[in-house]
């Protein structure tokens, strides 16, 4: 769910309630805590950008925590269309190469 979040924080039409202008939210920090940890992330923006996230720790904490070992993120492809059978030429053998044709 908060990968959804955190892709779509551009969406201002859904979050236009989460949003904060930073001077606003510096003199409510507070009040935007507490929507964080009630409502989901708050979208804070500067000149006209969004630009910083107050979200939950425990939303951060999901975000951070898990990341995939190269091992894991490999044996989570679907590898059934890949071919694995072995080449059985001969390796390790130089073949020579006639310069005069």
């Amino acid at each position: 769910m908060i990968t959804n979040i955190i892709d779509n924080l551009d969406s201002l039409a859904y979050y236009d309630n989460m949003t904060w202008q930073l001077q606003e939210a510096k003199n409510k920090l507070s009040q935007v805590v507490d929507l964080s940890l009630s409502d989901g992330p708050q979208i804070i923006s500067r000149r006209g950008k969004n630009t910083a996230v107050v979200l939950s720790y425990g939303e951060y904490k999901q975000i951070t925590s898990r990341k995939k070992s190269v091992k894991e993120a490999i044996m989570a492809m679907d590898l059934s269309q890949l071919d694995l059978t072995r080449d059985k030429s001969p390796t390790g053998r130089a073949t020579p190469i006639n310069f005069n044709e």
